[in-house]
């Protein structure tokens, strides 16, 4: 008699929070950046002042892949410490809406025992795969 694998799923939505507006990534980097020669602090000094740690505090001030938008519960001191006076950025970097869907660990297979990350079933459900 052949032993066949048995799939569970399970239909459970996940609360995602999402930002409500773009962010114009490119405009913010060249504000943080010019904004933060004017000042002349450095990152250190930043990470210092604000209590982030200094690998957070870098990626505000990249111009590639890994530049980060700050933090919506830091942005606002981190515009008084580089003197910002524009609100441009401020809707879009604080304000976000909570939607149901899928985040990284949605939408994978589940062994009785725990998560496999590599596998997606490619649907919106949580699969456990039991007996096999």
């Amino acid at each position: 008699m052949r032993n066949s694998n048995k799939v569970i799923t399970y239909d459970i939505k996940f609360p995602v929070q999402n930002r409500k507006y773009a962010v114009d990534v490119a405009g913010l980097c060249n504000c943080l950046i010019s904004h933060k020669k004017l000042v002349k602090l450095t990152n250190s000094q930043i990470s210092h002042i604000l209590g982030v740690p200094l690998t957070k505090v870098e990626h505000w001030f990249r111009r590639d892949v890994w530049f980060a938008i700050p933090d919506a519960d830091i942005w606002y001191d981190l515009k008084d410490l580089l003197h910002i006076q524009t609100d441009e950025f401020d809707l879009s970097i604080t304000c976000f809406e909570i939607t149901e869907g899928a985040y990284d660990m949605a939408n994978r297979a589940y062994l009785s025992y725990g998560l496999c990350p590599t596998l997606d079933t490619g649907c919106d459900r949580i699969c456990v795969i039991t007996d096999g």
